[in-house]
């Protein structure tokens, strides 16, 4: 078994926000794209979300589907999202090496050229605490991933504080993908680094 820290591999989540959200530049100042687990404060009543991409002219599909349940204590907050990306060329038997292992025009075989797909399935579940002038939130967030014959199941997590310091103002941090990890069928493990935002 073997692991690995790479640069990217929570990118998924963030595809996921909704498309209202990617049209405006990234910028929301609501949690139907469940980005920020604390700003479910902000929120007084169950709603639910339905949001489809398109990216890359059709090469690239990404839904979300969300629900907000407003409960007595504290909100709970469950997202479904789904990420295919068609039409990817598997050039991995193309390459028909005449013997002198460097890779030439001649030697590339198109017809080995296959396409494959992946698709990505993830859910996402979030909650808040709030203690005096402090609110706490988590998003727990399991995953799967398919790419051709590979596939891998992982969790990630965020959490998240905002310090409500008057009325209109107030301060937050939040921790992305705090714990994460992505487990593949070739017993090869990855993780990827935390993002931190404060504002």
């Amino acid at each position: 078994m073997a692991a690995y820290t790479v640069k990217y591999g929570g990118e998924f989540y963030m595809d996921g926000q909704n498309a209202r959200n990617a049209g405006m530049g990234g910028y929301s100042a609501s949690f139907s794209d469940g980005s920020n687990p604390a700003l479910l404060v902000h929120s007084s009543e169950p709603s639910v979300h339905f949001s489809h991409k398109n990216k890359f002219t059709g090469l690239a599909d990404i839904n979300s589907f969300s629900v907000l349940y407003w409960g007595e204590n504290s909100p709970i907050y469950i997202s479904l999202l789904s990420r295919r990306v068609n039409h990817i060329p598997d050039t991995r038997l193309a390459w028909m090496d005449d013997g002198d292992s460097t890779p030439e025009i001649g030697e590339i075989n198109y017809f080995n050229i296959e396409e494959i797909s992946q698709q990505e399935i993830g859910v996402k579940i979030a909650s808040i605490r709030t203690y005096n002038q402090i609110t706490l939130g988590v998003n727990v967030k399991p995953f799967y991933t398919g790419l051709a014959e590979y596939n891998a199941w992982g969790l990630s997590g965020d959490i998240a504080a905002i310090y409500h310091k008057y009325d209109k103002t107030e301060f937050s941090l939040r921790i992305e993908d705090i714990i994460n990890f992505k487990n593949w069928n070739t017993s090869t493990i990855e993780t990827f680094r935390p993002l931190i935002m404060a504002g």
